[in-house]
């Protein structure tokens, strides 16, 4: 075969050559880079760490935090409603209620 007599040179030289430190530190700082744009693109926020989507306790602190803006917003409602029926019995009849 033709390039026989090359295989000896390519066994005696390093198949690799090692990379250079700030090489490695570049390829994992574009790394967190790309992986913020990801995060961006997904709207994953800030505050989610890998691993919470199987941590129970994680889990249930945002379910208790669901629930309890949930009834806040309820309770907002409520008092809005209430606000808006006594103004509107107010303006029905105003003497009655002064």
């Amino acid at each position: 075969m033709v390039l026989d007599h090359l295989l000896p040179q390519l066994d005696s030289t390093p198949c690799r050559e090692r990379r250079r430190k700030d090489e490695t530190h570049e390829i994992a700082q574009r790394k967190l880079q790309q992986m913020e744009k990801l995060r961006g693109a997904f709207g994953i926020g800030a505050d989610v760490a890998e691993g919470d989507a199987f941590n129970p306790e994680v889990q249930e602190a945002k379910r208790q935090a669901e629930r309890d803006r949930r009834e806040a917003e309820k309770q907002a409602r409520q008092r809005s409603a209430e606000m808006s029926r006594l103004s509107s019995l107010m303006d029905r009849d105003p003497v009655r209620h002064v």
